[in-house]
């Protein structure tokens, strides 16, 4: 891009600041909305405007709408804007990097919906393939606006475009991931229905005592998708040792222990969102008496810690080919004992709580 970029400029050093908090906003926030709020306002307090705002294409090809500003347009002028001449939109048309009008009034081939702006600058946001976007600052000053100005609204131009490239290969990956969790759900439905069904029956207990704890995003992702899939590596064992009716062997009973690691391996590569070490440690105990590396409290992963619950109270409240099942209340008395040794006391009390609300 041909800017006439001067690093002798006095408002470099705030600029570079307000680049790394932008940086740190994009590389942690999700929401696209507030992402916007919180760089618009940042720009407004680093370059002295009237306005900065946020223009986003609302699917008709050339067409604009205002998606955030620190000030607000008067609604009729943006109804008549002329939009063969608005600068958000010869952003979005023509293959310019940048506009730079220090005197609106003298150019008849930009506009923009307020009438008292004397002097703008605006860049485009990308993605991939195409512009659909643009930011503009604007001053009721002429001149008001130097290479520096525009240097430093190009980067954040440059920014966002490569966030909303990041986010478009997440969406990707995110739905391959799903695409994966379904074949390996189906693969557990014909492999054993019973299974399948407890499977979905624990990530919806699981969801429910997590909200009863303080769980990021992340991990709440996590046990979504953990909870669902944490009996997969039992497609590994004989459904002749897993329907038994009478007491296993010894060596049967080994063979059904090796399933959380068994699942661990077909889960390993799976893209987007590792759930691995949950499946590995959905049988350790609290009290470190569990199985297969006997990890012991906060050194098992807080989602195996909540699959272990659910899997439990389903376990029990649900009819097995070894025996019957016991009722609610009963099951609920026998999480509670299992609290401090087979279970976490917190996310016992997330339990109980969650099935005192329900």
């Amino acid at each position: 891009m041909a800017v006439n970029y001067k690093p002798e400029g006095r408002n470099i050093h705030k600029y570079l600041k307000v680049l790394a908090k932008i940086a740190k906003i994009l590389t942690t926030q999700k929401k696209s909305e507030t992402l916007y709020e919180k760089i618009i306002k940042l720009v407004k307090e680093a370059i002295q405007c009237e306005r900065a705002t946020v223009w986003l294409n609302n699917g008709i090809s050339g067409i604009l709408c205002v998606t955030l500003t620190t000030k607000k347009y008067p609604p009729y002028a943006l109804k008549n804007l002329d939009t063969s001449k608005a600068i958000p939109c010869k952003l979005i048309s023509t293959k310019k990097d940048y506009i730079l009008v220090k005197r609106l009034n003298e150019n008849p081939n930009y506009t923009l919906p307020d009438a008292k702006v004397k002097s703008v600058i605006g860049v485009p946001i990308k993605n991939e393939s195409q512009r659909i976007g643009a930011i503009t600052v604007e001053s009721y000053k002429e001149n008001s606006f130097n290479d520096d100005d525009l240097t430093f609204l190009s980067c954040i131009g440059n920014q966002i475009t490569l966030k909303i490239e990041q986010q478009a290969k997440n969406e990707l990956l995110e739905k391959s991931f799903v695409g994966c969790l379904k074949a390996l759900s189906t693969t557990q439905r014909i492999k054993d229905i019973h299974t399948s069904r407890h499977s979905k029956r624990v990530k919806k207990y699981a969801l429910m005592i997590a909200k009863n704890l303080k769980l990021t995003k992340y991990q709440f992702r996590r046990l979504k998708y953990a909870s669902f899939l944490h009996d997969i590596g039992k497609i590994g064992i004989d459904n002749n040792i897993l329907n038994k009716k009478g007491v296993l062997t010894k060596k049967e009973k080994q063979l059904v222990m090796r399933h959380p690691e068994l699942g661990e391996n077909i889960v390993n590569n799976l893209p987007c969102v590792p759930i691995y070490d949950i499946i590995r440690a959905e049988h350790e105990r609290y009290d470190g008496k569990g199985y297969p590396f006997g990890l012991k409290g906060e050194k098992i992963p807080i989602e195996a810690r909540i699959i272990a619950v659910a899997d439990a109270f389903d376990a029990m409240t649900t009819n097995r080919p070894y025996r019957k099942a016991i009722n609610k209340y009963a099951a609920i008395k026998e999480i509670k004992k299992g609290a401090g040794s087979q279970f976490d006391p917190e996310v016992v009390k997330a339990f109980v709580k969650a099935f005192r609300n329900n």
